[in-house]
């Protein structure tokens, strides 16, 4: 029997390590390292991974909504994306002002169509050279590859989308799909090995959105072919095994034995590298397999996790070293690596990781709040994006400034600029102290800033939940219990559907195991508003599960209680014959009691629910 694996409701945490050879292979190959001459081929894994699970989100929407819900994709998609980015084009600008002002003027075009997302036509317009350009490396010279996935998330949906609207309903749509997909990834393929063969510029073949969006589309084709009606996606052991084993040897061969001046980079190159790619996803997806346990090694995960912003920042970092470190290999490559791996920390915590969850404006609001309530210490506290900015300017002005011939002389005496801003932070802490702490107004939080995840229960009020709160995330599935959660929430992090207000509808096959509600508060975080309904029946251990919603609402200041039990006692013809699961009605009483919870939030009131 196929191994049914559902990526929306279990972390991979294999696919984090198979990010991890992507980003350390591009890493390497600008650090000219002679065993990864084709570390470049770690962008096309990226592109051949994104392009399956951005497809494969969106073929779950489709399949539970009958809806793509495009702008909630492409809003989830900029949070993500595009935050760490300004940061980063942001602290380059302003470094070259202060190092190298006299490269101001390569710098504006590069970071405006870097944060259009349209570096790659810009690089070609420019007739720049991507093979010749580390003889002299510019810090935005990777932004390319950025704006062919941008370009790509903003036209596949609607490709997608006509796809089913001519396939969709016939017998065999999948196939349908999959093959217009194949056919669409064997054109672009196909003009890449032709425009080669004519003797076009390499640097148009290479970061060209036509030639290059075959690899993205076999993502997308892998996505199609495996992901099913129901959201999970089909996994056969023995197969999985051995394909994530020749997949992953392919990739490691052709990154440390095929150079970017092969004439089989175009000519097949990135064709083999896509399907190998391919093949290590499908084998990751069955976390039994050998690749899948191996990839998933906690080291792995953690770069993996941060690939995004070491891929940002690499470039930068490497760009602004001291000269003089080019005759030491061994030590210019530490420091690229530490300063990046740094860089991608402070991004990944105080600007990606807070904003893809929360959207842009409520990090600022919580960070308002924070410095309204201190008492004490005057210094922005982290969590927003500026200080991850001044952070990282601090880092790449200290790397630049080691870098210039000379140093500049003169100044103030030691410690007069110090005692100067210790007399100024202090009168600033005399002042906050004197004036009394407001606590900032809160609203009642929309749709798309709500993730619910639940039993069969919350699955049959899924409609309801989404009439209340369009816009929400809701994950229901039959015979789900508290054990599921941990990895339910490691998954959304990762694909950043978890947003901040957590909605969490369990109890109704079982109650929490002893220590297992304090791991899944640990996992979600005290920023978070956990809505924790109380659930209804007459099951043995229920009298259990519905006081554990009493006692962690007590326990926690985040936890409120969402009282569905109440509202089925006092009225069962809410519910079904079977007495567990709501009618219509029932769902939007079910509805209802998320509404109220979430109101006394909104009014600071006790979370604690009645007794039912």
């Amino acid at each position: 029997m196929p191994k049914p694996v559902d990526s929306r409701t279990t972390y991979i945490p294999a696919l984090d390590g198979l990010r991890t050879i992507a980003v350390m292979a591009v890493l390497f190959y600008h650090l000219d390292a002679s065993w990864a001459p084709g570390g470049l081929l770690g962008v096309a894994v990226f592109f051949t991974l994104s392009g399956y699970l951005i497809s494969t989100n969106l073929l779950r929407a489709k399949y539970r909504h009958d809806s793509f819900r495009l702008s909630t994709f492409w809003l989830r998609r900029s949070r993500r994306l595009v935050p760490a980015v300004v940061v980063t084009v942001a602290a380059v600008f302003l470094v070259t002002a202060l190092s190298t002002p006299g490269e101001l003027g390569d710098r504006v075009g590069e970071s405006i169509s870097s944060l259009l997302y349209v570096n790659n036509w810009y690089v070609i317009a420019q007739g720049q050279s991507y093979f010749d350009q580390f003889e002299s490396t510019g810090p935005l010279d990777h932004m390319w590859s950025l704006s062919i996935e941008e370009q790509f998330y903003l036209v596949w949906p609607l490709v997608l989308a006509l796809l089913f609207a001519l396939f969709g309903r016939r017998r065999r749509a999948k196939w349908f799909l999959g093959g217009a997909t194949l056919a669409l990834a064997a054109a672009s393929f196909a003009w890449m090995a032709h425009l080669s063969n004519v003797g076009a510029d390499a640097t148009r073949i290479y970061e060209g959105t036509d030639t290059r969006a075959g690899g993205l589309l076999l993502g997308a084709l892998l996505a199609i072919l495996l992901v099913r009606r129901n959201g999970t996606a089909e996994i056969k052991r023995f197969p999985a095994e051995v394909s994530g084993l020749v997949g992953l040897a392919v990739i490691v061969v052709l990154v440390a034995g095929m150079p970017d001046d092969s004439p089989f980079l175009f000519g097949g190159g990135l064709v083999v590298l896509s399907f190998a790619t391919m093949a290590a996803i499908y084998s990751i997806l069955d976390q039994r397999t050998l690749v899948s346990r191996v990839l998933g090694i906690a080291p792995m995960r953690w770069i993996g996790e941060r690939s995004y912003g070491i891929y940002l920042w690499h470039l930068p970092v490497t760009v602004y070293l001291p000269k003089e470190l080019d005759d030491m290999p061994l030590a210019r490559g530490a420091a690229v690596i530490v300063l990046s791996f740094l860089l991608a920390a402070m991004s990944w915590t105080l600007v990606e990781d807070p904003i893809r969850r929360n959207g842009v404006v409520e990090p600022f609001r919580q960070w308002r709040a924070a410095r309204r309530r201190a008492r004490r210490d005057e210094v922005p506290g982290p969590g927003t994006p500026r200080t991850i900015f001044a952070g990282a300017t601090v880092v790449l002005v200290a790397v630049a400034l080691m870098g210039l011939p000379a140093a500049v002389t003169g100044g103030a005496r030691p410690g007069e600029n110090l005692e100067a801003d210790l007399e100024a932070l202090a009168q600033r802490q005399e002042a906050a102290q004197a004036a009394a702490p407001k606590l900032p107004t809160r609203k009642m939080p929309t749709g798309d800033r709500i993730t619910a995840i639940g039993d069969s229960v919350m699955l049959a009020s899924s409609m309801a939940l989404e009439e209340e709160f369009p816009g929400i995330y809701v994950d229901g599935a039959v015979s789900r219990h508290y054990e599921a959660l941990p990895t339910i929430i490691s998954n959304m992090e990762a694909a950043g559907t978890l947003d901040q207000f957590v909605v969490l509808g369990f109890g109704t096959n079982g109650a929490a195991r002893e220590g297992e509600f304090e791991d899944i508060v640990d996992l979600l975080g005290e920023d978070r508003v956990i809505i924790l309904v109380m659930p209804y029946g007459d099951r043995w251990y229920m009298p259990e599960a519905k006081q554990q919603v009493i006692d962690f609402a007590k326990k926690y200041d985040n936890v409120y209680g969402a009282e569905w039990c109440q509202a089925a006692t006092a009225d069962t013809t809410l519910l079904r014959d079977d007495l567990i699961h709501p009618t219509l009605t029932g769902a939007t009483a079910y509805a209802d009691a998320v509404h109220n919870a979430l109101q006394q939030w909104v009014d600071r009131e006790d979370g604690v629910p009645s007794t039912c």
